[in-house]
């Protein structure tokens, strides 16, 4: 009984499921053509100057815990990482990158206090909208140019999301969202020639 109770628990827990709904187009991963010789790599710094969240347009200022905001600085700057343009120099560096990020979620209370007195017969939905600002400026200071990256994130409750779930869990879409929107800020700075200003 104790574990038949456990088991619809978890089902009414994992029925949710979260979409990218595209608005900056998915990049996915880097061309291999972006591929640069070791010794051609711009030395860089990334400054990280904030992460404001929002909900129903009201900032929650405790919303990021300091573990996930270290996640999340790690992800965005594995994101470099994996460009392989870069080579990390906070002290002499040819190009520092100044990154603000906001999310502001929007969603119904009530709808979703419907959603779990109805054993999530009746649905709920929720929306995150990432903010991704970048400003790409030489070591001296002198800027280079600003990029901003906007996407939304979809969650939904209902029951027979379960199914859905495993492919689509809300998190793992927040996620991948902010970091590819980060991919997509480096993959136009390159097409923008920020890299090479840089250095030239």
């Amino acid at each position: 009984m104790k574990f038949l109770t456990l088991g619809i628990m978890s089902c009414f827990l994992l029925s949710c499921a979260g979409w990218r709904i595209e608005q900056t187009e998915m990049v996915g991963s880097f061309p291999q053509n972006m591929k640069v010789d070791p010794a051609d790599k711009v030395k860089i710094a990334i400054n990280f100057l904030s992460y404001d969240h929002y909900y129903n347009g009201e900032l929650k200022q405790s919303a990021l815990t300091d573990a996930k905001k270290q996640e999340m600085i790690a992800d965005i700057k594995q994101v470099y990482v994996d460009s392989n343009l870069f080579v990390f120099n906070q002290e002499e560096p040819d190009l520092v990158v100044d990154i603000k990020i906001k999310s502001e979620g929007v969603g119904s209370l009530n709808r979703a206090i419907l959603t779990y007195a109805t054993f999530f017969l009746i649905p709920s939905s929720s929306e995150t909208t990432f903010t991704v600002n970048t400003v790409f400026k030489r070591g001296d200071g002198r800027e280079i140019g600003e990029i901003s990256k906007v996407d939304i994130v979809e969650k939904w409750q209902q029951l027979f999301l379960i199914f859905a779930m495993p492919f689509k869990y809300p998190h793992s879409a927040l996620q991948e969202t902010l970091i590819d929107l980060n991919r997509s800020t480096i993959l136009e700075a390159y097409k923008s020639d920020y890299f090479r200003e840089a250095i030239d």
